[in-house]
């Protein structure tokens, strides 16, 4: 597997490949976002990236903003690099650059300097090399595709199958056909809403049990409990940070495997 290494600082991009000598990656490094951009172009299946912050003339906010913005997609989509996980290496750790990175596409942080042995195991959990929840599954309704690479880099690590569609009709159409474990659904969707999607899950499809979490941008209290009142297992605001989204899945999904333990 090829890992993608963008700092402008020869130092860092050392350290890097040093720390991944452990692991049976292939480091390809990139001096300048021209370059990176020019290697995701041509290089087939870039599995991860990492990215600095600090750039020169841009940072790496908007360095992931652009290779997440359709134009890029499509240009990079021929060599299978337009959805990769892109992880960013940064000495200042902070809630704000969290919430930015996240904004815009981010799979992860990680804060220099990191204990040896860290880098190289955060880059396996975000490929999926993990199977703590094997054999489970969760279907993400959810229409912006950036939330949606963002959402899969994260259960990847739980080990669990990830299914997608980006509106509530195919959600449902998925739903009446096919088993899972858990609905983790926007609120507001094209075509189906998530609250409409969620209603029709318990009331057409009688699956009164299956977790529904919902993910929004509105904290609205009225709106909350009007979730909860027509279903709804779990809430979480956009944006909200990696570890948030996988402590609150973990917990449905083990206690959805109990529960399936409890009935064999």
């Amino acid at each position: 597997m090829k890992i993608l290494v963008l700092d402008l600082s020869p130092l860092a991009r050392r350290l890097i490949r040093e720390e991944m000598l452990v692991s049976d990656f292939e480091i390809v490094e990139a001096e300048s976002p021209e370059q990176a951009l020019n290697i995701l172009a041509n290089v087939r299946d870039i599995a991860l990236m990492t990215t600095a912050v600090s750039l020169g003339n841009m940072d790496g906010f908007e360095f992931i903003a652009n290779l997440r913005s359709e134009e890029t997609r499509r240009r990079l989509k021929p060599v299978n690099n337009d959805n990769i996980p892109l992880m960013i290496v940064t000495s200042n750790d902070t809630d704000a650059d969290r919430v930015k990175g996240f904004r815009v596409g981010a799979a992860d942080f990680i804060q220099k300097p990191w204990q040896r042995g860290e880098l190289a195991a955060r880059i396996e959990s975000a490929l999926g090399h993990g199977d703590e929840l094997s054999g489970m599954s969760i279907l993400v309704a959810e229409d912006s595709a950036t939330t949606r690479v963002f959402i899969r880099t994260c259960l990847a690590r739980l080990g669990v199958t990830i299914h997608e569609v980006d509106d509530g009709h195919t959600a449902l159409d998925f739903l009446s056909r096919n088993h899972v474990d858990l609905v983790l659904t926007d609120l507001n969707m094209i075509h189906l809403d998530g609250d409409a999607l969620c209603l029709k899950i318990r009331r057409n499809l009688g699956l009164k049990d299956l977790p529904v979490i919902f993910l929004s941008a509105n904290d609205d209290r009225d709106t909350i409990i009007a979730l909860f009142r027509m279903g709804a297992t779990d809430y979480l605001k956009k944006p909200f940070y990696q570890e948030e989204l996988m402590a609150r899945l973990k917990v449905h999904l083990q206690r959805e495997k109990l529960m399936s333990a409890v009935k064999v």
